[in-house]
């Protein structure tokens, strides 16, 4: 009688380390566009080359990120990607230095780090995390199996608008401009 109390003992124990030993972690793998809005002089190209040049365009800017999760930290990272073919005559190269190559955080420290690449230097930032106000509300969303929750925050963002000067006639200084616009970020979480 004793040894099946002790294996009980034993096995409720076990029990309880493997539940508390199971961490909260995950892979998500995220895909990105961005809209674009760009209106050309009709005399300096033609309709079909137009839509050829937009959808070129629209191709650079879609892109793959995958967050690698825990409780405590994140690296959120952009796949690398082979570049698809151009047409013959026409090429779009689009440079974007925006983005993050590489983001670390780790909530525990309240610290990140963004290793970013521009025109082939690479950059290193650390910095502590600032705090966001996350507004979590009851509305809920069914995402595949899961019943999702809704949480919104605000913050300020930039807005850049700039031109394409085909031939070199037009001023871009004159085309530029820039204005904050206050953004609501969404998340659903269960």
């Amino acid at each position: 009688m004793k040894t099946i109390k002790t294996l009980f003992l034993i096995f409720g124990l076990v029990l309880v380390n493997a539940a508390l030993a199971q961490e909260f972690q995950g892979i998500a793998t995220y895909k990105s566009h961005r809209q674009l809005n760009i209106e050309l002089d009709s005399t300096q190209m033609s309709s079909d080359m137009h839509q050829k040049m937009m959808a070129m365009m629209k191709k650079q800017f879609e892109k793959t990120h995958t967050l690698t999760f825990n409780k405590e930290e994140s690296l959120y990272k952009e796949e690398e990607q082979l570049e698809a073919p151009q047409p013959a005559g026409m090429q779009v190269v689009m440079v974007d230095t925006g983005g993050s190559d590489v983001l670390y955080k780790n909530t525990k420290e309240d610290r990140y780090t963004n290793q970013n690449e521009v025109w082939g230097k690479v950059f290193l930032i650390k910095d502590k995390l600032g705090k966001r106000d996350w507004v979590l509300t009851n509305e809920t969303k069914n995402i595949g199996d899961y019943t999702c929750y809704k949480a919104t925050m605000t913050r300020e963002g930039e807005i850049v608008s700039g031109g394409i000067s085909v031939n070199g006639d037009k001023d871009l200084d004159e085309l530029e401009s820039s204005r904050t616009e206050e953004i609501t970020v969404t998340a659903w979480y269960t």
